[in-house]
């Protein structure tokens, strides 16, 4: 008894020592750690290190504002894409870029507005590396990455919020920079030329051949927008939608009459 008493002691005490050897490796880890993430911080705050950061940050930043920007663009010469339809009677490719069907076949073919959101988050998720090809700075290796990219169309504006990380690493040091909420707004007709969109590919197909042109212009008035229809191959018609306050801006779509 007395034998098997001091052996369940013995295993107890190693038992013991096991762990207090563990607890002391995780302090010690602990500590370390915080120590070194201390003086990678300072290291990273330093009167020479902190203004390369800056800069760093600062052209992710206008690679993403120029992607948002590009976006609003391209999805009004593509109306409302920015990724071709599934379908390739769904649109007219011109190699360079093409143009939807927004009626054809009898079906109306019109993307929703959270549709043209999504196309308009793609669009920043895909061509912020184009912008950022050739960046370097000088002893640093830099990343970044996307986390999430929001498009929303309201009345008079799309704004973009976006989340991404910076991880910036130079002599032995590493540092991550999160940017959360990160907002791109821009003044637009946006939403205004989707519901005249909507409005004159419905209006024809309610009215056949007989246009209601009085109807068209008295909505683009109204929504403080242009239009201009102009013939097209295959008994289709181009539909030409401009904001009055920047008539450089185009949005462009195709109604297909048939035979």
């Amino acid at each position: 008894m007395k034998r098997g008493f001091r052996k369940a002691q013995v295993t107890i005490f190693i038992i013991v020592a096991v762990v207090i050897v563990v607890i002391a490796g995780i302090v010690f880890y602990v500590v370390n750690s915080n120590q070194k993430n201390k003086l990678s911080q300072e290291f990273f705050e330093s009167a020479e290190i902190k203004p390369k950061l800056y800069e760093i940050e600062n052209h992710i930043s206008d690679c993403i504002t120029q992607s948002t920007r590009d976006s609003i663009e391209t999805i009004g010469v593509q109306g409302g894409y920015y990724n071709k339809p599934e379908s390739s009677e769904d649109y007219f490719d011109l190699e360079w870029t093409f143009i939807p069907y927004y009626y054809g076949g009898g079906e109306f073919k019109i993307p929703g507005l959270d549709n043209v959101e999504k196309e308009l988050s793609d669009y920043v998720k895909d061509n912020v590396d184009v912008c950022m090809e050739g960046f370097s700075m000088e002893n640093f290796e830099v990343s970044y990455k996307l986390k999430k990219v929001d498009s929303q169309i309201f009345e008079e504006e799309v704004l973009f919020k976006i989340d991404f990380s910076i991880d910036a690493k130079t002599d032995g040091k590493a540092v991550t920079i999160e940017l959360e909420d990160f907002k791109v707004s821009y003044e637009s007709s946006l939403y205004d030329i989707l519901e005249v969109a909507d409005y004159v590919v419905k209006t024809n197909e309610r009215t056949g051949d007989m246009l209601c042109v009085e109807c068209l212009v008295d909505k683009a008035n109204e929504k403080g927008v242009y239009i201009d229809m102009l013939g097209f191959a295959d008994n289709s018609e181009l539909v030409v939608i401009s904001e009055d306050k920047n008539e450089a801006y185009a949005f462009e779509f195709l109604i297909d009459y048939g035979e």
